[in-house]
């Protein structure tokens, strides 16, 4: 039963402590015991709880799909839910967006990149003549295109003076480091490759398409594949 009154006991095991004092009333006994029960059994959701939410995600689910308002006529298309959280949504009356890939097209394209102190890909500017150094040589002399990233021969001999006798080996060194250049780019993303389920019979093998969570990750996917 509940104790209704004053108790001194020691403690057990803390003889030199002072016994504690027990002021326990029934109005006061009640009040504790339901605010305790309600603190500890906040934690607990009966199982049936989460069935019971699952089935009424589901039918919002089908009112979705079944809305009037959210058909699309022209293309003959109800609305999809594809998430269970529909129960979390709501009337939308406001929607506030940057400018961010709102103006612009928001199309990222690999250009250029430099191994080894070589540049390879399009040049930044159009050929000038005037656009030289004092010595008459091009600012993008060493300019070469993306696709001989992976040709060790870019790395060239010196026209003037004795041969290097070091060449086999700096150009050994530039086809491992664009390799590992490349390889890099093609393994570290998270860049999922999709392709068309329906190929045209005149097109036996269609080109892939990359889903990027950026543009910027899927540029150097597209660019890697086209070289590597």
């Amino acid at each position: 039963g509940v104790v209704a009154e004053d108790h001194a006991v020691p403690w057990p095991y803390l003889p030199h402590l002072a016994a504690p004092r027990w002021n326990v009333g029934e109005s006061q006994s009640a009040s504790q015991m339901f605010f305790t029960y309600m603190t500890m059994m906040s934690y607990c959701v009966p199982l049936s709880l989460y069935v019971t939410m699952e089935i009424a995600n589901f039918f919002f689910m089908c009112f979705l799909g079944w809305d009037r308002d959210m058909y699309h006529a022209p293309t003959d298309t109800p609305a999809e839910a594809r998430s269970t959280i529909c129960s979390d949504l709501g009337r939308v009356r406001y929607i506030f967006s940057d400018k961010t890939g709102t103006l612009t097209q928001n199309i990222m394209k690999f250009k250029r990149c430099s191994v080894d102190g070589i540049v390879y890909g399009e040049p930044l500017a159009p050929p000038d003549d005037n656009d030289d150094d004092d010595d008459g040589n091009s600012h993008d002399a060493t300019h070469r295109p993306l696709g001989d990233l992976l040709d060790g021969t870019s790395v060239q001999e010196e026209t003037r003076g004795a041969p290097d006798p070091d060449l086999p080996l700096r150009r050994r060194r530039l086809s491992f480091d664009a390799e590992m250049f490349l390889r890099v780019m093609t393994h570290c993303h998270t860049v999922v490759v999709e392709r068309d389920p329906t190929p045209d019979p005149e097109n036996a093998a269609p080109p892939p398409t990359y889903q990027a969570e950026s543009p910027d990750e899927g540029a150097l996917v597209e660019a890697a594949a086209k070289v590597f």
